[in-house]
């Protein structure tokens, strides 16, 4: 059976243990921190001076200009920002958001994005939020538009 003087000193090692394990918690909680800000500061950065698209003159079909009544931009936008904000990418909300849509349609929520949400691009978040083959469906709705 350890005696008392193993038991105290086992106590503090374990006490100590526990104190670097918060600190080092704490240390990569704020390193996290950093890198987000970093990024969102870079994200301002990139789309300064930023111009918005036009609708070509030529090479869309009559039906591409075509904007519904009643419809507005902004919850499109709005809801493509929700999907990509923070942590995390909600893929199922931007497929939907994009989906059948006219190119004029596509045309006004990229516009609104950026007017929305100054300094991030929408195809910005794209690139950094989604890769691969979603990158590719992502980019794809708008492959008439740019």
């Amino acid at each position: 059976m350890p005696g008392p003087a193993t038991m105290a000193a086992t106590k503090i090692t374990q006490t100590q243990g526990f104190k670097w394990g918060i600190i080092l918690f704490f240390v990569i909680v704020i390193i996290l921190i950093i890198y987000l800000v970093g990024k969102r500061i870079g994200r301002l950065k990139a789309g300064a001076g930023r111009k918005p698209l036009k609708a070509p003159a030529s090479g869309w079909s009559a039906m591409d200009y075509v904007i519904p009544p009643g419809w507005s931009a902004t919850p499109s936008a709005v809801a493509l920002y929700g999907a990509m904000k923070g942590m995390g990418t909600d893929e199922e909300a931007i497929w939907n958001t994009l989906e059948n849509k006219t190119n004029a349609q596509l045309l006004a929520i990229y516009n609104e994005f950026n007017n929305r949400y100054p300094g991030d691009d929408l195809f910005e978040w794209f690139r950094g939020d989604l890769d691969g083959e979603e990158l590719a469906r992502a980019m794809g709705y708008f492959k008439g538009v740019i």
